[in-house]
């Protein structure tokens, strides 16, 4: 296994730049990719012969992502985080550095580049940006295969750029394509000739043409686990009764027990009324019959007396004890509840996602999880982003801008870019803002933003006068007054000062010590005359 990096645009060597703050900063241009992404164009005049089969094991990841709900959890999380991510289109600049956005006045470009390539993102992230970005998600982290496509326009919507699974679209012997949004394929769209389709996949590495996913690796133990929670659902279902009731000969119900037999009921329906019938032959139907009614009255009718009268019986005294309750149980089912723990252990830890964040994010919806570590961002959000990026450079921007009659010069100075500060923030930064604030080394807007406090929380140049007042030491009076006025121009700038009076003579005054620096140095020889007596 390797990495790459993007070589820079000379061969002198630069320092790495780094960026400070609290929140996340995108990766510098060269930023080392763990997984490559391929990305091309597709024609649907050669896509006939181009088109490739859709792998079983694709339909197994499809089945995997919507039977095992760790699975879909921890997938649908990083769908949701990435689409809070900001997509934008950026200049490069030094190759350890991120590209910085189109927009900012930073960056060197003409207007007519910077013009174009706006236009392109806006129309790119128009309809929907987010939902695009997780169908890509969702799409690269199960088959590992998506397509972009720009629809065309219809009576109900404009067109617009989606994403779009590969089982969704089917090419036809003509030339034309079928966008099939059903799985009864029920409901299907016609692309026609010159419509837009981009192929993304994540390259397998023995064979570059088909896609490669986490779950292949896992898809044994995902058909092990599904056979498992159906090897539980039928133990359970085969225990929805209450188990067996042992009644001997010889117990009889305490109502009418003189009475050995009733008319039978025609109801061949009604178990009660079959034992019922049958009592004229068999005495025992009776009690049976009043047995079982006595224990589903109260399923019927809550008001019952049944429901809290036990039934009564009469019969010799041995025989009551022989009266045994026999429930189903299975001695494996202690072996199957370890067993499909190991399972979803191994599947957790194969998928391209910590099992300590599925586990540890359960109660959190991946739509709220608007924060999360630097941890989780750099070895799960970052790769996706950066493959992302790589994928709509590749097959969007830069050939929209060569379409358009750029140069090719002016399309390598741009790329598409993410900003993730929106969903990354370090868990002690309010902390930290704490900390700075104390040193003097960070500004009050500072630590109002961190603690989540806006600047209309802030405290107004009176209530800080007042506090630095009352916090105050002994300080000269003239320099008091001088911090004061430079300090609260608004508060003291008009207050006439009157000067310092001298203190009256005769009464103890305190003098403060003169700076030793303001005195004048003592003449060496004046002081070694002085120590000998001359005069």
């Amino acid at each position: 296994m390797g990495f790459w990096l993007r070589p820079p645009d000379d061969a002198a060597d630069r320092p790495i730049s780094t960026r400070s703050g609290h929140h996340a900063v995108p990766a510098p241009f060269n930023a080392p990719r763990t997984i490559t992404a391929s990305a091309e164009r597709i024609t649907l005049a050669n896509a006939v012969q181009n088109t490739r089969p859709y792998l079983e094991w694709q339909r197994a990841a499809w089945v995997a992502y919507e039977r095992v709900g760790e699975i879909h959890f921890g997938f649908n999380l990083l769908a949701g985080l990435l689409s809070r991510v900001r997509f934008f289109g950026a200049v490069k600049g030094e190759a350890n550095e991120p590209p910085a956005d189109i927009e900012s006045a930073k960056t060197k470009v003409g207007r007519d580049l910077r013009s174009a390539v706006k236009a392109l993102m806006d129309e790119l992230f128009r309809s929907d940006g987010p939902g695009m970005v997780r169908n890509y998600v969702i799409n690269w982290c199960v088959p590992g295969d998506c397509y972009l496509i720009q629809l065309p326009a219809s009576t109900q919507q404009a067109e617009r750029w989606v994403i779009r699974s590969v089982s969704e679209v089917q090419v036809r012997g003509d030339g034309s394509a079928a966008l099939i949004s059903r799985r009864d394929g029920a409901q299907q769209g016609t692309l026609p000739q010159g419509t837009f389709i981009a192929r993304l996949w994540r390259r397998h590495p023995q064979h570059s043409q088909e896609p490669d996913s986490s779950l292949l690796g896992v898809a044994d133990s995902v058909e092990e686990l599904l056979m498992l929670q159906r090897l539980v659902r039928s133990a359970t279902r085969s225990r929805l009764n209450a188990g067996l009731l042992f009644v001997p000969d010889g117990v009889a119900s305490a109502v009418n027990p003189k009475k050995t037999a009733e008319p039978p009921i025609d109801e061949p329906d009604d178990p009660i009324a079959a034992l019922r019938a049958t009592s004229v032959d068999d005495p025992s139907g009776k009690f049976l019959a009043d047995l079982m009614e006595s224990m589903t009255r109260p399923i019927n009718d809550e008001t019952s007396a049944s429901s809290v009268v036990p039934m009564l019986v009469v019969g010799p005294g041995d025989e009551g004890q022989k009266i045994r309750h026999i429930t189903f149980e299975r001695q494996s089912d202690a072996w199957l509840a370890e067993r499909i723990e190991k399972v979803l252990d191994r599947i957790l830890q194969g998928i391209d996602m910590p099992k300590e964040i599925v586990t540890g994010l359960q109660s959190v919806k991946y739509s709220n999880a608007v924060v999360i570590d630097d941890g989780m961002f750099k070895a799960n959000v970052e790769p996706l982003a950066l493959n992302f990026v790589d994928a709509l450079t590749t097959v969007y921007l830069h050939p929209m801008l060569r379409a358009a009659g750029f140069s090719a010069e002016d399309i390598a100075q741009v790329v598409v870019w993410y900003d993730p500060t929106e969903i990354v923030t370090r868990p002690n930064s309010a902390d930290e803002a704490t900390e700075g604030w104390d040193r003097g080394t960070l500004s009050g807007a500072t630590w109002r933003r961190e603690h989540g406090y806006s600047e209309n929380d802030a405290a107004s140049e009176e209530e800080r006068a007042a506090l630095l007042l009352r916090n105050l030491s002994v300080i000269p009076e003239p320099i008091l007054v001088e911090l004061l006025r430079k300090a609260f121009p608004n508060v003291l700038g008009d207050v006439e000062i009157p000067e310092r009076q001298p203190p009256p003579t005769g009464q103890n005054v305190v003098q403060f010590p003169q700076n030793p620096a303001a005195q004048p140095a003592p003449d060496p020889q004046a002081t070694a005359i002085k120590q000998v007596g001359v005069t």
